[in-house]
């Protein structure tokens, strides 16, 4: 039987911040496996055997090595805290025995009793240098094993406590004190923090663990308070698998990749389509030339869901190179061979690493354990594109979003500054969630990183986290009873919970087709920010039924327009000054083929109300059809205005053909020879829809040109 206790201390007064002391005990029996433990379940192979039974948990250990169960829980070490064990050794000898164990950012603090010596060792074990230090009172000949006659021999049972209070640490073996030592030096990081309290054997031993007892106080977290109250958690049955992990969300959400461990040798990668905004169709193996023999993934999706961004090199048949990062493109036929992307060489200490990228592919987040880092372990940073492709120089994102511990897991958001990342440092378990939105577009500047609060992360691990756009679904890994599965989290939209969520977006999404001949076509879409003619990003198409999307967010006049040789490219627009919920809007293109007699709308270009001067926002538009009309020499078109059905026809006379006029003015004034060029304007009467709507009357308010000659 296992009961926590709690009791509030002390409030504290801060923003952001859990908002009380808590005073928290573990009282566990071993009558089961202990639920939000690591580690914990039973299991059997040649080298250790793990069960349950008459109360306890046993441990077999035949290769010698040392084994843990944790409990990780968020303990503030400034406050007087205790853990103990009642332990029954059967069969050891010498130093051999069981134990506690302490884990304080990366180190690992051992208190070890063998029953076959009737001796007490303490000491650190460093999981990132992967070093031991001997910290107990030293024995005979200064060995690290000290005797005791108060510890009892094998067979019979042992309490044992460690304790820490008012700058001391303790440790008492059937009521005795054995050990006495001050707070700092090799004891010093148990002096503010500790991350997780468990039990141990170690060597060739069988023993028992017959109860757990912990008493601490609940070190306060970065949250939110009331954040995320009422999420709901639910296995995703269809993405079940072995090994299934590594969820990542397309941006339009329209697919969810993930990796299964289906293969004896690698690492495959699956993918799901939407049914719905929550529901999937069963997860496929995506074949190749994308799963080789190597262990495979996908770190990152571009917006329109037709790039993939991929761990390691490809042969030309799709066999590995080894290590790095690819690209592969969507094609009529399916996914292309990956082409290699070129990063910084930059060497990694950590045991693992992940990355991810921009919609647009020009900066890539990733983490790594770098020579020389002052921050923590492996850190998030990141890296801006070069003209030729290649990734330049690697950046900290600094202390806002790195801690003293592991970071890892990066996710970008569909509005490109919302950071998810899980961490080891300030969590609930042994890997947490946490958010950071990015400030600027230097990248360099970021909200100080929140945990997503104890509702989505658990006492065990949680960790690769990914978001559908609409914010209120996600997806994320986690170890507390869902083993060989990515859990979706349905969201609460309260104001705390949204506050940890990415800004609304539009996702603008439809076919492009021949206007002709209504077939699909695989093309090239650019948007732009009108009011300043500039670029922003592009997507493609999918060549084999024309569909696209792109991932807009608010504060732009867009304009987007489809490119394709032979064709004159057709723009649309759409202003999102501000945008308060998530959107979808569809809008198919349809190119019009470039010969005698085609008649294409120029969409981008803005008059004020009754006025007939070109405002700035039409600039970009008007350069597109210089360049066609530069690419074909030969080629004379008429610039035709209409309006819509309001107002005088004498009125609208003019003022359509003041339009058209206009347009053939700036032509000219961009060295188009007059002779290729004619205005004419027909006011109200050739609509392209009949209607007086608001919508109607928009289509029929516009600048056509018709090409007469080629």
């Amino acid at each position: 039987m296992r009961t926590i206790c709690l009791s509030i201390l002390i409030m504290i007064g801060f923003t952001l911040l859990s908002t009380a002391q808590v005073k928290r005990e573990i009282h566990e029996t071993f009558d089961a496996q202990p639920p939000h433990w690591s580690w914990a379940g039973e299991y059997s192979d040649q080298n250790l055997k793990r069960t349950y039974g008459k109360g306890m948990i046993e441990f077999k250990v035949s290769n010698g090595n040392n084994y843990w169960t944790l409990a990780y829980r968020p303990i503030d070490a400034r406050f007087d805290w205790s853990v103990s064990a009642v332990t029954i050794m059967d069969v050891s000898t010498t130093n051999e025995g069981l134990g506690l164990i302490l884990l304080s950012k990366g180190e690992f603090y051992i208190f070890k009793l063998a029953g076959g010596n009737r001796s007490i060792w303490v000491g650190r074990w460093v999981e990132k240098t992967n070093t031991w230090t001997t910290m107990s009172a030293p024995g005979p000949n200064n060995s690290g094993d000290r005797f005791c006659d108060c510890i009892k021999p094998n067979g019979s049972p042992n309490t044992m406590t460690v304790r820490g209070s008012r700058g001391r640490l303790q440790v008492v073996v059937n009521d005795s004190v054995i050990e006495d030592h001050a707070l700092n030096g090799n004891f010093s990081g148990l002096s503010s923090t500790i991350d997780a309290v468990g039990i141990l054997a170690s060597g060739n031993i069988t023993g028992r663990f017959d109860r757990f007892d912990a008493s601490y106080t609940e070190r306060p977290l970065p949250i939110v308070p009331n954040a995320f109250i009422g999420a709901r958690k639910t296995l995703v049955k269809e993405l079940v698998g072995p090994g299934s992990r590594y969820p990542v969300m397309s941006p339009n959400g329209q697919q969810l990749y993930y990796i299964l461990s289906d293969s004896a040798t690698s690492d495959n990668i699956f993918v799901a389509d939407a049914l719905t905004d929550s529901t999937w169709t069963k997860g496929r193996n995506i074949g190749t030339p994308l799963n080789n023999a190597a262990p495979n993934n996908i770190t990152s999706v571009s917006q329109d869901g037709n790039e993939l961004f991929l761990w390691g090199r490809y042969n030309k048949d799709g066999s590995s190179n080894g290590g790095g990062f690819s690209t592969s493109r969507r094609t009529a036929d399916g996914w292309s061979v990956p082409e290699p992307i070129e990063a910084p060489p930059y060497v990694n200490r950590a045991s693992s690493r992940e990355e991810c990228l921009t919609a647009d592919r020009s900066v890539m987040l990733l983490t790594r354990d770098l020579e020389g880092s002052t921050l923590g372990e492996k850190d998030i940073y990141v890296s801006f594109r070069n003209a030729d492709g290649s990734y330049g120089p690697l950046t900290n994102l600094g202390r806002n979003v790195n801690s003293p511990g592991n970071e890892g897991g990066p996710y970008l958001a569909a509005d490109g500054k919302t950071l998810y990342f899980n961490s080891s440092h300030d969590t609930y378990g042994s890997d947490d969630v946490f958010v950071s939105k990015r400030l600027d577009d230097t990248w360099l500047n970021w909200s100080p990183r929140m945990n997503l609060g104890p509702t989505i992360n658990s006492p065990t691990w949680d960790s690769y986290f990914c978001i559908h756009p609409s914010g209120k679904y996600a997806y994320v890994n986690s170890s507390d009873g869902y083993n060989d599965g990515i859990i979706r989290v349905d969201l609460p939209q309260d104001a705390a919970s949204r506050s940890l969520l990415p800004d609304a977006i539009v996702i603008v999404k439809g076919r492009v087709l021949n206007a002709k001949t209504k077939e699909p076509l695989g093309v090239s879409i650019r948007y732009e920010d009108l009011a300043t003619n500039t670029n922003i990003g592009s997507a493609v198409s999918e060549p084999s039924n024309g569909a696209y999307s792109v991932v807009l967010t608010g504060g732009h006049s867009y304009g987007f327009f489809a490119e394709k040789q032979g064709f004159f490219p057709v723009s649309d627009n759409i202003d999102l000054p501000t945008i308060k919920t998530y959107q979808v809007i569809e809008r198919d293109l349809y190119l019009e083929p470039i010969a005698v007699g085609s008649v294409i709308r120029l969409n981008n270009l803005f008059f004020d109300t009754d006025r007939s001067e070109l405002r700035q926002e039409s600039g970009t538009e008007l350069q597109r059809l210089i360049a066609m009309l530069g690419q074909y020499p030969g080629m004379k078109i008429s610039i035709e205005g209409h309006t819509d059905d309001r107002g005088t026809d004498a009125h609208n006379n003019v003022l359509s053909q003041a339009r058209a006029d206009a347009v053939l003015a700036f032509l000219g004034s961009k060295g188009i020879p007059p002779a290729r060029l004619s205005a004419k304007g027909f006011g109200k009467t050739r609509p392209v829809v009949k209607g007086t709507k608001d919508a109607d009357r928009q289509k029929n308010r516009r600048v056509d040109f018709r090409i007469t000659e080629m």
